[in-house]
């Protein structure tokens, strides 16, 4: 099982598929690859920015993309290949409906996005306990609780990998707030831990 963590705010310059240098062949750059032909992938909060690039990305590579967004599915409308899930990932009956759009697809799921995030940028003294709840259930919880379930079902017969979208907030000080950076700092660390965890399972 393989398990990644792709750190924002430090490959944010390079446009997706791209290692610094050209594009790669088959990117979303310069048209429709098949790396992916065939595979099922899932992405948390990919409705936009980020998210709905990587879906995107996915996308031209041949994936079928299962995206769920808390509000609105409406921006995804029109892209052949996507199933787009109306749910709430920082809850439990958000992460369950997700779980069963994927296993409606008819195929085991190949890669997970842990990308959903928000924020609020307050001082420490002046974060509510709500604001405070909020932020660690969307940014970590829901990585958190998804990766365990897809690595049980993987478990029982395929195979897949995780990538977690963290942020250069979780390794220095930035005006993001601590709230957020606790929760980036803390998904780098379950990625180093799920790794050495899951590592010997293929």
């Amino acid at each position: 099982m393989g398990v990644a963590t792709i750190c924002v705010a430090l490959c944010a310059s390079l446009p997706l598929g791209s290692s610094g240098g050209e594009p790669k062949r088959g990117s979303a750059l310069l048209g429709k690859g098949s790396a992916l032909a065939g595979k099922v992938a899932a992405v948390t909060g990919g409705s936009k920015g980020l998210g709905r690039a990587i879906v995107e990305e996915l996308l031209a590579q041949g994936a079928a993309v299962v995206v769920t967004c808390a509000r609105d599915v409406a921006p995804l409308a029109g892209l052949e290949g996507v199933v787009a899930v109306q749910a709430d990932v920082s809850t439990l009956e958000g992460r369950l409906a997700f779980l069963e759009a994927i296993e409606r697809v008819g195929a085991p799921l190949d890669i997970l996005v842990n990308n959903v995030g928000t924020n609020v940028r307050k001082k420490v003294a002046d974060f509510s306990d709500d604001e405070y709840r909020a932020l660690m259930a969307t940014n970590l919880d829901s990585a958190f609780h998804l990766s365990a379930q897809c690595f049980a079902r993987w478990l029982r017969g395929s195979r897949g990998c995780v990538v977690n979208i963290s942020s250069i907030s979780g390794v220095t000080i930035d005006n993001t707030g601590a709230v957020y950076a606790m929760a980036k700092a803390a998904l780098d660390h379950l990625t180093r831990y799920c790794a050495c965890e899951w590592g010997e399972a293929g």
